[in-house]
């Protein structure tokens, strides 16, 4: 991948943390390779969360990334963002479910749907956030 297209996608993924004011976090972002980090296989990126060290981290897959163009980048990189948003919601949630009487089977099927409607609601804010920004680019 050339330098200038980790250099813009650094810088929406800059843009974008300050947009959805994560000033408290620090933000690190590495390009990984499915050989390199088998975490990243399969998956345009991966986020991390630690929500007491205030520190997000993000694998990207260098070889996806590198063939996308900057609209797809800026909706992949407002996806992991936004999952920290949700991320004190989802710890709480999933701790109320497996304190609960539910069997595995439902309290995976509570899981899978509350990740569901995670999504859902990531992948609208995403559009609305893309609608509105439209004017800008940052290519």
């Amino acid at each position: 991948m050339k330098e200038t297209k980790k250099q813009r996608i650094r810088k929406v993924l800059k843009y974008y943390a300050r947009l959805l004011m994560l000033k408290d976090y620090r933000v690190y972002s590495r390009f990984k390779t499915a050989a390199e980090d088998p975490e990243v296989k399969g998956n345009m990126a991966v986020i991390h969360i630690d929500e007491d060290r205030k520190v997000l981290y993000l694998k990207l897959n260098r070889y996806l990334f590198n063939r996308m163009k900057m609209r797809e980048v800026k909706r992949y990189i407002l996806h992991e963002l936004l999952h920290s948003l949700f991320g004190e919601l989802s710890i709480f949630f999933e701790s109320v479910v497996r304190e609960g009487p539910y069997s595995d089977r439902k309290k995976k099927a509570l899981v899978n749907k509350f990740d569901e409607l995670e999504h859902r609601k990531i992948n609208y804010l995403i559009n609305l956030m893309l609608s509105l920004d439209g004017r800008k680019s940052l290519q």
